[in-house]
This record gives structure tokens, C-alpha cells and sequence, in this order.
């Protein structure tokens, strides 16, 4: 997936309302008149529009604002007063004729480029207007081509305002079975995340326990791959060896923890303190005790439980926005 796609695939799942507001904007920008000019451009050059905008915006659009940047030039001025004799008013008019004349020649090739010669007058006069007037009726055009290509693409039915009224008032009820239909499937994949949370509990207790208490799985792995190097590095291990490296590996997390489960229990007597830090004692037991296919099944699980509840997150805030977008 490029990056366009994967942004835009993000903005149909996030801010599906907003994203068709500004397509939409991009279809009315793109005014009838903008549209004639460039059927009329396409008519008379023989070539697309896609093609024409774009040989012009690469080639011709960079030549003659390159152009236009030489009316001030001081060195083409001093020229024309030492060599031609020319001064005042009369540089400027000798400055505008030579961008002309080079701007002329500018055109007449491209027009050639593209096979236009049969048209070259209707061509030299929709193309007879000032270089950043064309910029931004291209620049609409893309944007309203682009908005075209993402609602075929990606089935993101726009209103085009341009259009006649009837034509609108077809897509606007093909918008509101958009609206319907994504509100229908938001609802029915929060119910199945849902589902299949409680089922990855209910398959294993070791990965409510974690979660419950918020632990980072990244955390525990590295405090047990620091467990199993100290046990390699260790010439005798006697089972009171083992015990005594796990509680020097596992002492600061088992004591925050601890303090965590204990936050805002002021009144907890010690054997109530004792038994939450047993808690997390034999919690950690549990993960350090397991073989690789253990751990690696835990694993999956809890990267699932994350895809899960990251997806659930998503969908939440994809309703949030379309709610406030739309105002409901």
C-alpha cells in the first residue's frame, strides 16, 4: 500500500464525513466554466485533459514563469538602453514585447508537441491568459479528477454541485445508505471485538491477569530474559540460586507494582498488602515458569488483545467524528 492509499483508507475510517466534505468541495470548485475551458482544451488538442495538464504544468508552466522572471532583470535592461537605445517607458515596452515574442514561441511548441497545429488559434486563445490564472484551473481540475478517482476507487459516493439537481439528489440518497451501511458495520465489528476479547479471556486466565493490572508484556519478556542470562552466567544453580536471582531480577517491578494495586488503599492491613504482592509475585512466576510454546502462544494473544482493542478504538473515534461533523 502506497501512501496516498494508506492515507486515504485512513480518512475514510476516521473522518469518513469530513473527507467526503472535502471531496465534495473539490467537485464544486471545478466550476462549469473550468470544465468547458478544459473539454474545449482537450477537444481542439486532440489529447486528454489528464495529458495535456499534465505536459503543460511540467513543461510550459515552469518556461514561462522562468520567463516572467526576467521582466526585472537588470541585465536585459541595461542591454536594451546601451545596444537599443531605448529608455523610460520605452524599456518596459521592449521588455514586454520580448516575453511576448519568447512566450509565443513557448506555446507554439508545446501546441506542436501535442499535435494541435490544427487547432492552433482556438488553442492560442484558451491559452491566451496569465500563466498562474492556468495554474490553479489545472490544480482544480487534479483535485477534481482526484476526487472522482477516490470515490470510484473507494466507493465514496460524492455530491458533485455542479451537476443538475436531480443528479444530486440521487447521490445524496446514495450518501445516506453510505452513512447507514457504515454505522451498520461499525456496530456489528464492535460487537464481534467484543466477542472475541471475552473469548481470549475465557481461553486464558494468565492474559485477563495481565491486562487487568495493565502490565506491559515487552517489560515482563525483558525482565525474564534477564533472569535466563543471569542463570547462564551462574556456574551452580541450586533451586535457592534460582529464587534469589528471580526476586533481585523481578524487586523493582514487584515493588511498583505492589504500589500500584495498593494506590488509594490507605487503610489495608499488612496481610492485605502481603497477599497483593503475592499476587504479583506468582503472576510473574507464571510467565517465567513457561516453556517457548507457552510464551509464544501468550504472545499471540496478547498482540491480538492489542489488534483488537486498537481496531475498537478506532471505530469509537470514527463515530465521535462523524457525530461532531455532522452534528448529530
Amino acid at each position: 500500500m502506497n501512501g496516498a492509499d494508506e492515507y486515504v483508507k485512513n480518512q475514510l475510517l476516521l473522518n469518513r464525513e469530513a473527507f467526503r466534505a472535502e471531496n465534495t468541495e473539490c467537485l464544486r470548485m471545478f466550476t462549469k466554466k473550468d470544465r468547458t475551458i478544459c473539454w474545449n482544451l482537450s477537444i481542439a488538442s486532440g489529447v486528454s485533459i489528464d495529458e495535456f495538464s499534465q505536459i503543460f504544468c511540467d513543461e510550459v508552466m515552469p518556461a514561462i514563469k522562468a520567463l516572467e522572471a526576467k521582466r526585472d532583470n537588470k541585465t536585459l535592461r541595461t542591454c536594451l538602453i546601451k545596444n537599443f537605445d531605448f529608455s523610460g517607458l520605452g524599456v518596459d515596452a521592449a521588455v514586454d514585447y520580448l516575453i511576448a515574442t519568447c512566450r509565443n514561441r513557448i506555446i507554439t511548441n508545446f501546441i506542436t508537441k501535442i499535435g494541435g497545429q490544427q487547432n492552433e488559434n482556438k488553442l492560442r486563445d484558451l491559452l491566451d491568459r496569465p500563466i498562474d490564472e492556468l495554474a490553479d484551473l489545472f490544480e482544480r481540475y487534479h483535485n477534481y479528477h482526484q476526487a472522482l478517482e477516490i470515490s470510484k476507487k473507494y466507493n465514496l459516493a460524492l455530491v458533485d454541485p455542479q451537476t443538475s439537481w436531480f443528479k444530486q439528489r440521487k447521490m445524496q440518497k446514495k450518501i445516506r445508505r453510505d452513512q447507514r451501511a457504515t454505522m451498520h458495520r461499525e456496530k456489528k465489528r464492535l460487537r464481534q471485538i467484543e466477542h472475541d476479547i471475552t473469548n481470549l479471556f475465557n481461553n486464558d486466565r494468565l492474559l485477563l491477569d495481565i491486562v487487568d493490572k495493565n502490565w506491559s508484556f515487552v517489560e515482563i519478556l525483558d525482565l525474564d530474559r534477564q533472569y535466563r542470562r543471569r542463570l547462564d552466567e551462574t556456574k551452580k544453580i541450586s533451586p535457592i540460586t534460582k529464587a534469589e536471582i528471580f526476586e533481585e531480577v523481578t524487586a523493582k517491578f514487584r515493588h511498583h507494582n505492589t504500589e500500584v494495586l495498593a494506590a488509594g488503599k490507605d487503610n489495608l492491613s499488612l496481610k492485605e498488602l502481603r497477599v497483593l504482592g503475592e499476587n504479583v509475585y506468582n503472576l510473574l512466576l507464571e510467565v517465567f515458569d513457561m516453556d517457548n510454546t507457552e510464551r509464544n502462544q501468550l504472545m499471540n494473544e496478547i498482540r491480538t488483545y492489542s489488534g483488537l482493542i486498537n481496531e475498537r478504538e478506532q471505530l469509537l473515534l470514527a463515530h465521535r467524528n462523524r457525530v461532531e461533523f455532522l452534528g448529530l
